[in-house]
C-alpha cells in the first residue's frame, strides 16, 4: 500500500472538519430561525399596538359622518319647511321663487353632503396612510434585522470553514510528518538490523575460519614432532655406534 501524499493527509482532516462545520452550520441556521421568528413576532405585536388607535378612529368615522348626513339631512327639512311657510305667507307656493329657494335648499344638502364625503375619505386616508406607514417601518424592521443576522452568521461560517481548513491544514501536515518520520525509523530499524545480521554472519565466517585455520596448525605440529623423534635416535644410536667403535680401537692398542 502506497504512503498517503500530504495534500491526502490535509484533504481527509478537511472533510472531517467540514462535515462539522456543516453540523454547526444547520445549528446555527435553526437557531437564527428561531431568532427571527421571535423578533417577528415582537414586532408584528408592537405594530398593532401603534395601529389600535388608528383602526379605532377608522371604526368611528362612519358613525361620526353618519351623524353629520344626518344633521345635513335635518338643515335642510327645517330651511325646506321654512321657505314653505314664508312662500304660503306671502301665497307665493307655486312661484318660481319659491322653486328657486327650494332647488337651492336641495343645492346646499348636496354640497354639504359632498363636503363631508370628502372629509370622511381625506381622513380616512390619511389614518390609512398613517397605518400603512406604521406596517412598513414594521417589516422594514423585520427585514434588517433578518438582514443583520444572516449578514453575521454568514461572516461566522465564512470564518469557521477557514479556521477548520487551517486546522486540519495543520493536523494533516502533523500526521504526514509523523508517518514520514515513522517510516524512516522503520527503514533506519531495518538498516540497523541487517547491519546487524551481516555483522553476525560476518563474526561467523570469521570464526569458522578461525576454527578451520587453528585444526589445521595442531593437525601440522603433530606430524612434524612425529617426524622429529626417528632423527633423535638414529642420531644417538650412530654416536654410540662411533663411540664405541673408537673406544675398541684403543683398548687393542694398549694390550699390544
Amino acid at each position: 500500500e502506497m504512503a498517503k501524499t500530504q495534500a491526502e493527509y490535509i484533504e481527509e482532516q478537511n472533510r472531517a472538519a467540514q462535515a462539522e462545520t456543516e453540523k454547526r452550520w444547520k445549528q446555527r441556521e435553526e437557531q437564527d430561525a428561531a431568532y427571527i421568528a421571535a423578533n417577528n413576532s415582537a414586532v408584528d405585536q408592537s405594530t398593532a399596538a401603534a395601529l389600535k388607535p388608528y383602526e379605532t378612529r377608522m371604526e368611528q368615522l362612519p358613525e361620526e359622518y353618519r351623524k353629520q348626513y344626518d344633521y345635513n339631512a335635518v338643515e335642510e327639512l327645517v330651511r325646506q319647511k321654512q321657505v314653505a311657510e314664508t312662500m304660503a305667507n306671502l301665497g307665493l307656493t307655486d312661484s318660481g321663487l319659491n322653486r328657486t329657494q327650494q332647488t337651492a335648499i336641495a343645492v346646499s344638502r348636496g354640497n354639504a353632503d359632498a363636503a363631508a364625503r370628502l372629509s370622511q375619505q381625506e381622513k380616512t386616508q390619511e389614518l390609512r396612510d398613517k397605518m400603512d406607514q406604521l406596517k412598513a417601518t414594521g417589516e422594514i424592521q423585520k427585514q434588517q434585522t433578518a438582514a443583520e443576522v444572516k449578514a453575521n452568521s454568514q461572516a461566522w461560517y465564512n470564518n469557521l470553514q477557514s479556521t477548520a481548513y487551517e486546522n486540519a491544514a495543520n493536523r494533516g501536515t502533523a500526521l504526514y510528518e509523523a508517518e514520514q518520520q515513522r517510516l524512516a525509523d522503520a527503514a533506519a530499524l531495518q538498516k540497523q538490523l541487517e547491519w546487524q545480521r551481516e555483522q553476525l554472519e560476518w563474526q561467523k565466517q570469521q570464526a569458522e575460519k578461525q576454527a578451520a585455520a587453528s585444526s589445521g596448525s595442531s593437525q601440522q605440529g603433530g606430524s612434524q614432532k612425529a617426524t622429529a623423534e626417528p632423527s633423535g635416535k638414529s642420531a644417538s644410536a650412530t654416536s654410540t655406534a662411533s663411540s664405541a667403535p673408537s673406544g675398541g680401537s684403543k683398548k687393542t692398542a694398549g694390550s699390544t
